[in-house]
């Protein structure tokens, strides 16, 4: 073989060998790509989403372990109708004294009420006095002929604390007196109705505390109220409803007035 041959063999082989390791390369290539993208032999890439691509799979909902009956939480719903607390009202004072129930005093069988006064240094109290507007005499026909009723009525603005009455047999008057009680600013005019002549209005001021020793001066007003009368008839006083008044028989006729009048057994 001569050396030409030798050199285009010699050459031949080398290609033989250089195209085998190009082959083997290529091969190791595509594999390792189908390893990466899933294509065998690559070479481009689709333009066609993937399945998987397009419609991303939905996470699986986690499990959620039930609680025990013991564990579970009651559903609280809260009333439509139910009121709002008011959190600004004041809370109630457990301290703060009594309303005054206490009934009315009684002084000689003649109801009273309390009075309430604020002390001065004078000895004399603010107190909250009735004012005698009126007194008014009626006669209405009684049971008996030629016997009438007659009545007396005393009108105050609020209600005299208390008061009495005493007869004067001798001296024919019917006086009548009430503490914590002054006379208006406008006349009270007298009135008569047989036996009843007429009547005057004094006003004065009694203290109270008079009768104890030791104890401060207590000045309260009062009134008096004296009827003069022809005769003195049986008396009778009334108080009800917050109206004192006074009643007694009497005959218009001068014979039988014997019948009704007191007389002194002195």
């Amino acid at each position: 073989m001569n050396r030409k041959m030798v050199k285009i063999f010699s050459l031949w082989v080398i290609f033989l060998f250089v195209a085998g390791l190009s082959l083997y390369a290529q091969e190791g290539e595509d594999y390792e790509n189908y390893k990466e993208t899933g294509s065998y032999g690559g070479g481009y890439e689709s333009d066609q989403p993937s399945a998987d691509d397009s419609f991303p799979s939905e996470p699986e909902p986690a499990e959620v372990p039930e609680a025990s009956p013991d564990e579970q939480t009651p559903l609280v719903t809260p009333e439509l109708n139910s009121e709002p607390t008011d959190i600004n009202s004041e809370p109630m004072d457990l301290n703060s004294e009594p309303m005054n129930t206490a009934p009315a005093e009684t002084y000689g069988g003649a109801a009273t009420t309390p009075t309430f006064s604020t002390s001065s240094s004078a000895g004399e109290g603010s107190f909250q006095n009735a004012i005698i507007e009126g007194v008014q005499l009626t006669a209405e026909p009684g049971t008996q002929p030629d016997e009438k009723i007659v009545s007396g009525y005393f009108i105050f603005r609020d209600k005299p604390s208390s008061y009495f009455y005493e007869v004067k047999l001798r001296e024919k008057k019917l006086i009548f007196e009430f503490n914590d009680t002054r006379v208006g600013t406008s006349p009270v005019p007298t009135a008569s109705e047989p036996p009843i002549k007429g009547f005057i209005i004094e006003q004065g001021k009694i203290d109270v505390n008079k009768a104890v020793r030791g104890l401060k001066p207590e000045w309260h007003d009062f009134i008096r109220i004296v009827f003069d009368l022809e005769a003195v008839p049986d008396i009778h006083v009334n108080d009800e409803y917050s109206i004192i008044s006074f009643s007694f028989k009497w005959s218009s006729d001068p014979e039988k007035q014997i019948k009704y009048i007191v007389r002194d057994q002195t």
